[in-house]
């Protein structure tokens, strides 16, 4: 599953594309949910600035609650085929 503000045409055929607007707070994200019977890790990267020097704010938890809270907001933005 792909999340882009960008062009969906080049993922079309490889992902399943979910496009979102680009003045959406979740198209400054960069993401990446694993969630399995035994294993959940988030990664959640948003670019930023520090002392004017590009940088990136980032989160990873493998707290299977936050995990699956992360992964249910993402999943309720599928629309049904």
């Amino acid at each position: 599953m792909l999340f882009t503000a960008g062009d969906a045409r080049s993922w079309a055929g490889h992902h399943r594309v979910v496009v979102i607007g680009q003045s959406e707070p979740l198209a400054r994200e960069h993401s990446i949910v694993v969630v399995d019977p035994e294993f959940a890790a988030a990664l959640t990267a948003v670019p930023c600035t520090a002392d004017g020097e590009p940088c990136v704010e980032y989160r990873l938890t493998r707290d299977r609650d936050q995990v699956l809270d992360a992964a249910t907001l993402l999943l309720h933005r599928v629309p049904p085929r």
